[in-house]
């Protein structure tokens, strides 16, 4: 089999997912600038906030890029990593369930996080951030047939 990528929309998941974690801690030093009167901050304040925006999505990116998942005869294998490559692989036989979950960002693009559950320790084995709906069902089918 080809290996897949996650939906092209799943780095601006990520990105915008980031974005709104930067947000408060922006907003404390934005009213800290204003409250101290001295609006040159700001000229140092929004380019380092524009280029930790940009870095955020930039990593996404890479990490969208980077990240491919195969369903084989007998397994799922995925591999990601921007510097160094790592490799998992789960034998459908180990995979007790298929879970689709929808936090609010992703739901906004129609997208799901794609989780194999395994049992092992009660932690996710493999985990696929984001597909789109139709396909994580699917997955999820391909996975429950076998």
């Amino acid at each position: 089999m080809e290996p897949k990528r996650t939906d092209p929309l799943s780095f601006a998941v990520r990105g915008l997912t980031a974005l709104i974690q930067l947000a408060i801690p922006v907003a404390i030093a934005l009213v800290t600038v204003f409250n101290e009167g001295k609006l040159t901050g700001l000229l140092f304040l929004v380019p380092i906030v524009l280029a930790v925006i940009g870095g955020n999505f930039l990593v996404a990116y890479l990490q969208w890029l980077r990240f491919n998942y195969v369903t084989g005869e007998n397994d799922i294998r995925v591999e990601s990593g921007v510097i160094s490559r790592a490799a998992r692989s789960v034998p459908y036989e180990r995979i007790q369930d298929v879970s689709l979950e929808q936090k609010l960002v992703p739901r906004l693009f129609g997208l799901v996080e794609v989780r194999f559950e395994t049992g092992a320790g009660g932690k996710d084995e493999l985990k696929l951030a984001y597909l789109r709906e139709a396909e994580g069902e699917k997955l999820r089918q391909l996975v429950r047939e076998r």
